[in-house]
């Protein structure tokens, strides 16, 4: 994957985790621990496998609207080892958060911090 895609699938990684968790919130929010629970591991998974398809020449261009320039993605030197680092800790933090009664106060905090390490 190049780099537009993964911030792309980050973007949308973080729309349907807050967008789902709110609608949890209204429905029954007995889902929402779990939920958050999931996103958070899936979103620390993602990292971990974003170690391997990031490639240091890898470059794309994101093209925006007339008065912006074009956007570059790149990654950035040693992202692989920053990604497994960060998806390392992402995950831990989420397995020793899961069970405390107010885990999704703290998972409502990580979850955009997730998305935008990955970003």
């Amino acid at each position: 994957m190049n780099g537009a895609a993964w911030i792309f699938a980050w973007i949308i990684y973080l729309i349907v985790a807050l967008g789902a968790a709110g609608l949890f919130t209204r429905i029954k929010e007995s889902w929402i621990g779990p939920w958050l629970t999931l996103v958070m591991l899936v979103g620390s998974l993602a990292l971990f496998i974003m170690t391997w398809s990031l490639r240091e020449g890898a470059v794309s261009t994101i093209a925006l609207p007339h008065p912006w320039p074009t956007l570059v993605a790149a990654p950035l030197p040693l992202a692989g080892l920053w990604s497994w680092i960060a998806g390392l800790l992402f995950f831990s933090a989420a397995l020793l958060t899961m069970r405390r009664p107010d885990a999704h106060r703290v998972f409502y905090a990580l979850i955009p911090l997730v998305a935008a390490v990955g970003v």
